[in-house]
């Protein structure tokens, strides 16, 4: 009985693996069309079709198309007679595994495309079967030595194929032989995905319209026939991409050209196009080349820009020329860049004594996570057109640097401390953050206001100035540290965070204003008592300067007293208590609510009460005292824990008791316990926007504005359910930049800045 039931086990085991063989390896899948002799391809009659476990005679209406599978059998040609589309294609190349084995002579299968397309949405190879089978998807369904041939596919010049679909090796080692030089190939995938090139490639024609191919170390051949430099075009369009790793200048090992030691007619890069070389020695062979895209250099090491040979042209304009990954990029030859020249992560430039030319609309910027230096090499000259900073470590300049157009700051610090950054009189800045600033002395020249985003460690403190001269130019710097000189009355108390020091770097200066941004933390919250000190010498005693405009709190706006100190200070006036506020903060902690109060002054102080509210900040109740120091004119420093938390929403205010029994409060705060964060906001550099989902019902607006303040982007977003982590939102049509999202919600406003790559 035992022996019986293990009998039919193995007998049910054997039956299982076999179904499970047949569906991993067969060929053959419900569907599937193949050639019953010469015909065209969208006639029935000329093929067969497999049931799941027959072949069947194609009915009416039935012929490939892009969700079956065509093999198109020994010695039979089949005719595109209008455009079409197949999922995958096999040509057969014979009846064994050396291509032979037929009758008369003629061992191949062909394909006549004539002035039509046809559409690939899987794999192109060979096979080798005799009629009226097809192999085991299993070693045998191509070889490296019968590859599709230049014969079996024909056309007139103007018909081709287009590979479509998703990510694949669209053509695998040795499924592709040489002398491919009668029709186009065009790649049109999706915008993310790659196409493999496993096999040396060649046609006439061969266009990346969208997605990316990458070649790995293959040479791409555009061939037409004739001599060389005659005939051939590659071309990558907007949108397409090509990523190389061949390298070397020897016969067959250009990255493009014609054949193994000729040049192709033309290698053309349109705008939004890409070349990506990582081989450490590229060669192009190209008799005319046409480059409006953007060709980056991103070998993880040494590795030197592009030349030619067997005939071809050197590259010698850039409009984007991107410098990235590890080591020593060096020019072949004396190059321009029209637009930009973007230097990633730690790639450092080496010039070999070539010129690096570029004109008045150049951009040069710097972009990683990884601190980067000027060099004499990437930033040759005294003054650069436009430069854009956006490295999350930032950018320490070499040597006293001069933008004539415009600085743009997206993320990470330009370090200046050493040597000057001058903005010429016309030229501009955008930017500028607590993310982004420029961290020492910043210069700009001419008269009318001037924008100084300037700061020092993590504070940012802006400065906006207007003042006349004649062929001026002056710096302002923020100066962390202790305040310079004394206060003279009725200035009594000065910022010890910084100051900011003005001077004169040429011509001569005469009057105007400063608008100085400061965060009222940073002194006295009553901006009524707010001064700004002013001395002339770094160590002089800072005076009280007229303030013009005090409208709004964190802004101070004073008239000029050109090439000195100025430091922020307040007074007391004589209708108040003698207690000036510095701060008064709450925030959650565990499971309890952390108070703290800091002044700056204080005389005849007792103590001081702390008062909470529950119900919406009506009817507050005193949850505790602490003891004043009495009389000081230094930063005081107050903390109260109040553990006893019940709302999700409480109200807090500080009352101080003077010691003749006198009182005022201080401002009410409320904390939210649990609140909701603000959702994030990130572009990828294939320039699609993700908005974290927002986990309500209600409509959120989102817009996005250029840098001009122009509205380029309007949409309202929902998320009905949690199952949406977040919003994706394409900006592929928008050019690279700096762009602004706002979000509206109800009554709450998001304001984020993002950058486009170019």
């Amino acid at each position: 009985m035992v022996k019986k039931y293990i009998q039919k086990y193995c007998l049910l085991l054997f039956i299982v693996l076999t179904l499970i063989s047949s569906t991993t390896y067969s060929a053959q899948n419900v569907g599937d069309f193949r050639s019953k002799g010469d015909g065209l391809w969208s006639s029935n009659s000329t093929w067969e079709r497999y049931t799941g476990s027959t072949w069947v005679d194609a009915t009416s209406g039935q012929f490939p198309n892009e969700t079956n599978s065509a093999w198109i059998q020994v010695q039979h040609t089949v005719t595109v007679n209008s455009n079409q589309k197949v999922l995958n294609l096999h040509l057969s190349a014979g009846v064994d595994s050396d291509g032979g084995g037929c009758d008369a002579g003629v061992c191949s299968s062909f394909l006549i495309l004539g002035s039509n397309s046809l559409e690939i949405y899987g794999f192109l190879r060979n096979y080798y079967a005799s009629e009226g089978t097809t192999p085991a998807l299993g070693n045998n369904d191509f070889n490296s030595s019968i590859g599709v041939s230049q014969s079996q596919i024909e056309s007139d010049n103007s018909g081709g194929i287009i590979v479509k679909g998703t990510s694949r090796t669209f053509v695998h080692e040795g499924a592709w032989a040489a002398n491919h030089n009668s029709f186009r190939i065009v790649f049109d995938v999706g915008n993310e995905d790659i196409i493999t090139i496993a096999n040396t490639f060649k046609a006439r024609r061969i266009v990346i319209s969208n997605g990316t191919i990458n070649s790995s170390t293959n040479r791409l051949s555009a061939d037409g026939g004739g001599v060389s430099g005659s005939s051939g075009v590659f071309t990558i369009e907007d949108g397409g991409k090509l990523i190389s790793n061949r390298t070397g200048a020897s016969s067959g090992l250009q990255v493009i050209s014609k054949g193994s030691d000729s040049a192709c007619q033309e290698f053309r890069i349109e705008e939004g196009g890409t070349l990506e070389l990582l081989g450490t020695n590229p060669y192009i062979a190209a008799a005319n080349i046409h480059n409006e895209g953007c060709v980056i250099y991103s070998r993880s090491g040494n590795q030197t820009l592009l030349q030619s040979n067997s005939g071809g042209i050197d590259i010698e304009t850039y409009e984007i020329l991107k410098l990235a990954g590890t080591g020593v990029k060096t020019l072949a030859n004396a190059i321009t860049v029209n637009d930009s020249l973007v230097i990633e992560e730690s790639a450092i430039t080496n010039r070999n004594s070539f010129t690096l030319s570029f004109p008045s609309t150049f951009s040069l910027v710097f972009r990683g996570n990884v601190a980067q230096t000027t060099t004499e090499e990437n930033w040759p000259d005294l003054s650069i057109p436009n430069l854009i900073i956006d490295n999350s470590n930032g950018l320490t300049l070499h040597e006293s640097k001069t933008v004539t157009n415009q600085l743009i700051l997206i993320q990470g610090n330009i370090i200046s401390e050493s040597h000057l950054l001058t903005i010429d009189a016309d030229g501009t800045i955008d930017g500028g953050s607590e993310d982004s600033f420029v961290s020492g002395p910043l210069a700009h020249s001419g008269n009318g206001e001037k924008y100084f985003p300037i700061g020092k460690s993590e504070i940012f403190r802006p400065v906006y100035a207007d003042i006349t001269g004649s062929g001026h130019t002056y710096s302002i710097e923020l100066i962390d540290g202790e305040p310079i000189g004394n206060p003279v009355e009725p200035i009594i108390v000065l910022s010890d965070l910084y100051h900011w020091q003005l001077e004169s770097v040429a011509g001569s200066l005469s009057s105007g204003s400063i608008r100085f941004i400061y965060d009222p933390d940073d002194i006295a919250s009553d901006d009524e008592d707010i001064r700004i000190g002013f001395s002339s010498t770094v160590n002089g005693d800072l005076e009280e300067l007229s303030t013009l405009d005090n409208s709004e709190i964190g802004e101070i706006t004073v008239s000029a007293n050109p090439t000195g100190v100025y430091g922020l200070g307040t007074i007391i006036p004589q209708s108040t208590l003698p207690l000036v506020w510095k701060s008064f903060k709450i925030e959650s902690q565990n499971q309890s609510v952390l108070v703290n109060w800091e002044t700056r002054f204080e005389k005849n102080v007792s103590h001081f009460e702390v008062l909470k509210s529950e119900d919406g900040g009506r009817i507050f109740k005193k949850i505790g005292r602490v003891n004043a120091i009495g009389n000081s004119k230094a930063i005081s420093h107050y903390t109260f824990t109040d553990s006893q938390i019940s709302n999700s929403r409480n109200y807090y205010k500080i009352k101080q008791v003077d010691i003749d029994g006198s009182a005022s409060t201080s401002e009410i705060q409320r904390i939210d316990l649990g609140i909701v964060t603000a959702p994030k906001i990130w572009v990828t550099p294939s320039k699609n926007l993700f908005i974290e989902s927002l986990d309500s019902k209600s409509s959120v607006r989102v817009q996005i504005f250029s840098s001009t303040g122009k509205v380029v982007f309007t949409t309202n977003l929902n998320s009905p359910n949690k199952r949406d982590k977040y919003f994706q939102i394409p900006l592929n049509t928008l050019k690279g930049g700096i762009y602004w999202v706002i979000l509206n919600k109800n009554s709450q406003t998001l304001k984020q800045k993002i950058w486009l790559a170019y």
